[in-house]
């Protein structure tokens, strides 16, 4: 640890603003791509891909989704490949989206979870149940 510590955007960067130097502009940077397509009737496709601050100082982009769902009924679908890990409510917007009312995600939640995506398969249904009153 640091005897003067700098605030960074997550605990696996080198530096930030602070100690090191008054300002800097590597601490919310960060630039994404997004791309969504239908390939199938029921096949679709999405990619992310993000660059920021690594731990290494470098900006190297990488590959933050990229994946393939299959609606097997309107309700049932399967997702394969790279996933974003649903910890919170932003978490389909934390790194790339126009959905973000913030610079930042709140760090008291975010920060605890540094861990953004997971490499799986997701199955999902939605239940459309009527409450009668």
């Amino acid at each position: 640890m640091k005897p003067r510590p700098d605030y960074v955007s997550n605990g696996f960067v080198p530096d930030g603003a602070g100690y090191t130097r008054s300002w800097s502009p590597e601490v919310d940077s960060r630039l994404g791509l997004q791309m969504a397509a239908n390939l199938l009737l029921r096949l679709t496709g999405i990619v992310q891909v993000v660059a920021e601050q690594r731990y290494d100082d470098t900006y190297t982009p990488t590959i933050e989704w990229a994946n393939l769902a299959f609606a097997i009924t309107p309700d049932l679908n399967v997702r394969v490949g790279r996933m974003v890990l649903p910890v919170s409510i932003v978490s389909e917007c934390r790194k790339a989206g126009n959905a973000n009312p913030r610079v930042r995600p709140p760090e008291e939640v975010y920060r605890l979870i540094p861990v953004t995506n997971f490499d799986g398969i997701d199955l999902s249904y939605r239940c459309n149940a009527l409450i009668n009153q």
